[in-house]
């Protein structure tokens, strides 16, 4: 009883009895890791290695959990800032901002260049040699592109693995929507493109995505509930009706959210993943092999007095 009460307390943004269950997708695909480790030489991948992104290429199996991410959207509460998110687990709140995102990751989260410094002859040699001279390509055709790519040049070969890992792992997003063209001119020069605040810019989608209207979706859901109840000419059996379920795509990186939760809370981290290691971009110490069921997932969440990390603090 007391526990409900400390529950109902919380200035949640969706209220407990307006749960709702729902199927989450990620767009983002850590896939293209393993093809670029198959598709560069020795050689190539040394280069890889040695760029902002070089650390991340050793994540291992990362399989996302969509009914951890929703059931974990649901648990959060109100806040005055809109760069983070604030959460209440077991009594407890703890924060997902910019440094949780910059300590999973390790990628640089600084503020934006005041001018973007082109070293390049201007040419867009790499646009032209590598995707020919087009930047209306969608990941798909972006994956096709790379699978398919040869080069005299390894700095050309690591500047296309480099917009495959950032396109696809970094910024998910729909098969509609076509690659960034700025992160294309920004692979002109590699200098210029490493000292690049990718850390900021993909926090900022993944945040944006995560922060979602859940209060509007819990409204069409229990409505949409309602209705099917109250049709006689419509049976549900033992709740079983899939017709009402919400569904939804993250974009970004969710991957470092889901990674996070598994810091912050570390009930979550033994239940649903391995950690094996303590190097700095703490998203490569994680294999997370399945997927926990919503059943699983709210018994976790559910826990009295949950220990969590209000803020996840810098390695010394």
């Amino acid at each position: 009883m007391k526990d409900n009460r400390m529950r109902e307390d919380v200035d949640f943004l969706v209220k407990v009895a307006e749960h709702f269950p729902a199927k989450i997708n990620s767009t983002s695909s850590i896939v293209a890791i393993k093809q670029i480790k198959e598709k560069l030489t020795e050689a190539q991948l040394a280069l890889f290695r040695t760029t902002c992104f070089g650390k991340l290429l050793e994540m291992h199996e990362l399989k996302f959990s969509g009914q951890l991410v929703h059931h974990l959207l649901l648990r959060q509460i109100r806040s005055s800032s809109k760069s983070e998110m604030w959460f209440a687990v077991g009594g407890n709140t703890f924060r997902f901002s910019i440094q949780e995102f910059c300590l999973i990751t390790g990628l640089a989260c600084g503020p934006d260049p005041p001018v973007l410094e082109k070293k390049g002859d201007g040419s867009g040699s790499f646009r032209s040699s590598m995707l020919n001279g087009e930047v209306r390509y969608n990941n798909k055709t972006l994956e096709a592109i790379f699978k398919a790519a040869s080069s005299d040049s390894d700095e050309d070969m690591v500047k296309l693995a480099l917009l495959y890992f950032l396109e696809t792992i970094l910024f998910g997003k729909d098969q509609k929507v076509y690659i960034s063209a700025l992160h294309v001119e920004l692979l002109e020069n590699l200098e210029t493109f490493n000292k690049y605040p990718w850390g900021r810019k993909c926090y900022e989608t993944t945040l944006n995505s995560l922060q979602r209207d859940l209060r509007r979706m819990s409204q069409e859901y229990h409505t949409t509930s309602k209705k099917m109840v109250s049709n006689k000419k419509r049976k549900r059996h033992d709740n079983k009706e899939k017709d009402g379920i919400r569904q939804y795509a993250l974009h970004g990186f969710p991957y470092a959210f889901q990674i996070w939760a598994c810091e912050a809370i570390p009930a979550i981290g033994v239940e649903i993943a391995n950690k094996f290691g303590t190097l700095l971009q703490r998203i490569v110490n994680w294999i997370t092999p399945g997927t926990p069921d919503a059943t699983n997932v709210i018994k976790l969440l559910d826990r009295k007095n949950t220990q969590v990390f209000k803020k996840l603090q810098p390695t010394p």
